[in-house]
């Protein structure tokens, strides 16, 4: 084995070392503990001990940690890969081990991912629509324990303007910038994909054409390396109706919704 490898492999046994025990932590707080919540707050009795809310700030810190540590595992990464010929392709397509094992702790602690949150978004923006009132109130509350406590102020403030017109009707421009920061709290191929095509609808019409040019090959290329024909079709749609369509904001979203779906 290549030093190079060894090194590789050593810095990913760290990693899952700290996230395995990070596990263990998170469970060994919870499974002996019997909480019960009070009314629609989601506050917990008087009764229950407060190391509860300690633990809680504990797991995000450590998830904190394990986010910094990912990028700095994949930075080395980098560094050692260079241009090394021998890496294969199709490997650029695939989630490396360490972020397959923070999404699992993720599932553990019951961190909602940025594919379910776009997906919710989704939702809501079809049962406001439909003026579905019920179903926007069960949407709204389900979303609102996630963007609304978003440690990125630019989700909390996209998420306000949501709520500000959600029960009567937003404008998809609305949406279509609530998805982009929520995108943007997690890079991997779909969400870098949705973040360019929305920069791209941004730039569409705007006075800087060197901006919209890179935006749009940048987009171009993404879509054409996500190689699904059915994606591919929408986004030539998009460019065909170069932003003169009635349904503009439709098609972008439409198309979001598909990328969003990928495995």
């Amino acid at each position: 084995m290549k030093t190079k490898d060894m090194i590789k492999l050593t810095f990913k046994i760290l990693i899952a070392v700290l996230i395995l025990a990070g596990a263990l932590f998170a469970y060994n707080q919870y499974s002996d503990s019997d909480i019960t919540l009070n009314g629609i707050t989601g506050k917990t009795i008087a009764e229950l001990p407060e190391t509860i809310d300690d633990a809680k700030e504990g797991i995000e810190n450590l998830n904190d940690g394990i986010n910094e540590g990912i990028d700095k595992m994949n930075d080395v990464n980098d560094a050692l890969n260079g241009d090394d010929a021998e890496i294969k392709a199709d490997e650029e397509d695939e989630l490396s081990l360490t972020e397959k094992l923070k999404n699992t702790l993720d599932d553990a602690l019951g961190i909602v991912s940025t594919n379910e949150q776009l997906e919710s978004i989704l939702e809501l923006r079809t049962e406001s629509i439909k003026q579905n009132t019920i179903g926007l109130a069960k949407k709204i509350s389900e979303l609102e324990s996630v963007l609304g406590d978003s440690k990125e102020a630019n989700v909390r403030k996209n998420w306000e303007n949501i709520l500000g017109c959600v029960y009567i009707a937003c404008q998809d421009k609305d949406y279509i910038s609530l998805i982009d920061s929520v995108a943007l709290t997690k890079k991997n191929d779909k969400n870098v994909a949705i973040h360019s095509l929305i920069e791209t609808y941004e730039f569409w019409n705007s006075n800087n054409v060197v901006y919209f040019s890179e935006s749009l090959t940048q987009t171009d290329e993404l879509i054409e390396k996500l190689d699904q024909e059915e994606i591919s079709v929408m986004w030539q749609d998009i460019v065909d109706c170069n932003a003169k369509c009635q349904n503009f904001e439709e098609q972008i979203i439409l198309t979001i919704k598909e990328i969003n779906l990928l495995a």
